[in-house]
């Protein structure tokens, strides 16, 4: 199990190597698809609101209980409903991420049964500064449609209205919580994107190694080479 990774920093001095520890609970080489094989999944219950123009978004009972009902409590959302989701106690809850869809909740525990490579970019706020990021994302995301993998990205909060920031690039951007264990310890970011190769984590990546499209593209001729 590879559990580090080298990283080119460019400096004045020109371009030093560093190591980077990945001491994630889920380093690379995990099988993500054996432990959720492993446990069995029972139901826990999520709350949605409805927003009167934008449409609905989905947070967990522990967001609820714990102050997440704050961001709700205005004359512009209202309560729709409880729904029920597959959850259990005995799964790592970093399995989980909630997404807002039209039946309430969706999980990454599906893309980790896709029969393709998967990218997933993730990260708990959109900051401006890294729109740059998010416009490579999107462009990994319109090239992947027709090569035969796909690269999907989550989202928590934003100092952009993440309605237009779903129409502008095109991603799946819910605005719950989302999990930073998949990732590399992000000390120095707080995005970043882990490829699934059939439940398997091959490789991390924080913003700061997002490639440009030519460069992706040969990445991901990498990832589907078999080890």
């Amino acid at each position: 199990m590879i559990t580090a990774c080298k990283r080119n920093v460019n400096s004045e001095q020109g371009a030093e190597e560093r190591e980077i520890v990945d001491s994630s609970l889920y380093p690379i080489g995990t099988n993500l698809r054996e432990l959720i094989f492993s446990k069995p999944a029972s139901y826990d219950t999520a709350y949605v609101y409805a927003h009167k123009k934008l449409g609905k978004d989905t947070i967990l009972r522990g967001d609820f209980d714990n102050g997440g009902w704050e961001k709700y409590d205005s004359k512009e959302w209202t309560f729709d409903t409880t729904v029920s989701f597959q959850n259990s106690d005995e799964i790592p809850a970093q399995l989980y991420l909630p997404l807002s869809d039209e039946f309430g909740v969706n999980k990454l525990v599906e893309h980790l049964y896709a029969d393709r490579l998967t990218c997933i970019v993730v990260a708990p706020s959109f900051r401006t500064q890294d729109e740059g990021y998010w416009l490579l994302a999107e462009q990994y995301h319109q090239w992947a449609k027709n090569n035969g993998i796909q690269v999907v990205a989550y989202v928590d909060n934003s100092e952009v209205d993440p309605y237009e920031m779903k129409e502008a690039l095109g991603l799946s951007l819910p605005i719950n919580y989302t999990h930073r264990d998949f990732l590399l310890p992000l000390i120095d970011s707080e995005l970043g994107m882990i490829v699934l190769d059939y439940g398997i984590i091959i490789d991390k990546l924080t913003k700061e190694d997002f490639p440009d499209l030519l460069t992706f593209e040969q990445k991901v001729n990498e990832w589907r080479r078999p080890s």
